[in-house]
Formats: C-alpha cells, sequence, structure tokens
C-alpha cells in the first residue's frame, strides 16, 4: 500500500514479490490475491509499452491490492487505490530525469552518443578565483 504510487520503489518490487509467501493459504480470499499477483505479474513480465501499458499496470496493481485488502480484513476501493495517495510532482520528475541520466550515460559507455566539450579561454578575473592551496600558506 504505502509504495503504489513508486511501482519502481525497491520496496514495493520485494513486497510484489513476496505475496505467493504471505498469501499461501487456501482461502478464497487468498486464492483471489495470488491470481490478481499472476495477472499482475504476466502482464509486467510481457507488455513493456511507455504509456497505455503503465495505465494498465496501475490498473492490475490496484484490482490486485484490492484482493489483498479484502483478504486481509480491508475495504478498499479501486478509486480510493488509485486515486487517494500523496506522490509530489518532483518525485515523479526526479525518477524521470535519472532514468533519463541513466539513458545516456549507457549510450556514451556503448559508443553510442557523444559528450560535446568546450574549450573557454582564461579570461576570468583572478580576484574572482578562490585562493589556492599556495596563496593561503603565505
Amino acid at each position: 500500500m504505502m509504495y503504489r504510487a513508486t511501482r519502481l520503489n525497491h520496496n514495493f518490487v520485494q513486497a510484489l514479490n513476496l505475496i505467493d509467501v504471505v498469501f499461501e493459504g487456501h482461502s478464497q480470499e487468498e486464492k483471489e490475491v495470488r491470481t490478481a499477483w499472476k495477472v499482475l505479474l504476466d502482464h509486467l513480465n510481457t507488455d513493456q509499452e511507455p504509456s497505455p501499458a503503465r495505465e494498465r499496470t496501475l490498473d492490475l496493481t490496484i484490482k490486485l491490492l484490492v484482493q489483498m485488502g479484502e483478504s486481509l480484513g480491508y475495504d478498499f476501493d479501486e478509486v480510493h487505490l488509485k486515486r487517494q495517495v500523496y506522490q509530489p510532482v518532483g518525485h515523479s520528475q526526479i525518477e524521470e530525469e535519472q532514468n533519463e541520466i541513466r539513458r545516456l550515460q549507457l549510450r556514451l559507455l556503448k559508443g553510442q552518443g557523444r559528450l560535446p566539450i568546450a574549450v573557454f579561454p582564461d579570461t576570468f578575473d583572478p580576484l574572482a578565483l578562490p585562493l589556492s592551496e599556495d596563496d593561503t600558506e603565505s
């Protein structure tokens, strides 16, 4: 529940991977949780398209959480689970930027991109520069 808005969070992924252990009983509710988990897992492992798949992933995740909640005695509806969550816009931006930085770094490391470098003339005011170690000893 706590990480439903940050589905790339390692804690969320670990929690998903514990479902078969935590809901290993034979009650109808636990079977429904495992079934919802299997559907979501199948989707996660096969459908990796960016936009429509992201919404489908959210829908399947919410269905799984509803089943888990029912099994544990909670009464959350799908709209509550989908919309009643606080996730600052900045978190999404940071995650997107970090992913973009990783993608660009990998392109560079694989030799598939360039890193532009520019040389500037040394015309800086010496008084504006920080003191070097030599300057501090005198």
